[in-house]
């Protein structure tokens, strides 16, 4: 009789949030040789080095994301069209943000074109399950220099959701694409940062912002006004926003915000440093 034909390989995760996630669990499980017996524990002896941490996340990302790999594409933006539709792509990494929710919620209600808008957000949390197997702690607070146990962080999402007059293209998955990780598996800002410009589908302009962030009204048309008018094929935009009240909150009766009056300080010089990085400033 004649063999059956093996089955067919997996290809993994299917969905692209899916393959990212993937991607940094593949990371993590780098750390597996180097974690000691005491992971976690603070003056921990066996504790790794800092250069044994730094050199595990570097060879382990360059191994992810070689050519061989089943997670090279995300070496370079995602291989899509660029759109000429005015979209916009806001990238949002949160890390134990509890004003994300305002964030979402400002950036939303202040655009003139809320549709054209699509957000790629990082949520790095003190979640529920972590809040009930070792639970959740704030930061040094500065009323008494201590750290205290707390509840498990909002979902940024959810909770912009649940409030009358979210945009329903924001909440359905049209709009919105979230990463979920545990703060114990975040690997810093820069990082996170770079998972949300994973989240980029083509948009015509990319921005990003903190998860702690106010918008003037009709922002998306102002700065693509900006644009317009810059001397360059492809400008790039970066500043120091002014500084604001920590919880983002809506302009009332059409009056703007103090720091609407204000001049932000811009950065115009820009230069290539070392691995390629910009610096800008």
């Amino acid at each position: 009789s004649r063999e059956r034909p093996p089955p067919p390989r997996s290809r993994g995760p299917a969905t692209r949030t899916q393959r990212i996630t993937a991607f940094v669990r593949r990371i993590h499980a780098a750390f597996a040789s180097i974690r000691p017996a005491g992971f976690g524990l603070r003056n921990d002896p066996h504790r790794a080095s800092d250069a044994e941490v730094w050199d595990t996340f570097y060879k382990a990302v360059e191994r992810a994301l070689a050519p061989s790999s089943e997670f090279s594409e995300f070496a370079t933006a995602a291989d899509v069209p660029v759109r000429d539709d005015g979209s916009m792509f806001v990238s949002i990494s949160s890390f134990r943000d509890e004003v994300c929710p305002d964030t979402l919620e400002n950036l939303f209600a202040t655009a003139d074109e809320p549709l054209n808008i699509f957000v790629g957000l990082v949520q790095q949390n003190c979640d529920q399950a972590q809040h009930d197997a070792y639970g959740c702690k704030t930061a040094v607070m500065p009323e008494d220099m201590k750290v205290h146990e707390m509840d498990a962080d909002l979902e940024c999402l959810e909770t912009y959701c649940a409030r009358p007059g979210a945009l329903v293209q924001a909440c359905d998955g049209s709009n919105v694409r979230v990463l979920k990780f545990n703060e114990s598996e975040t690997f810093g800002p820069v990082f996170g940062r770079y998972l949300g410009s994973l989240l980029w589908s083509g948009e015509s302009y990319y921005m990003q912002v903190d998860a702690h962030t106010t918008f003037a009204k009709g922002w998306d048309a102002a700065l693509k006004e900006d644009y317009a008018l810059a001397p360059s094929k492809k400008p790039i935009f970066s500043h120091y926003p002014p500084g604001g009240p920590q919880k983002p909150s809506l302009p009332a009766n059409g009056i703007k915000h103090p720091w609407e009056l204000d001049l932000g300080p811009c950065m115009c010089d820009a230069e290539f440093a070392e691995y390629g990085i910009i610096r800008v400033g």
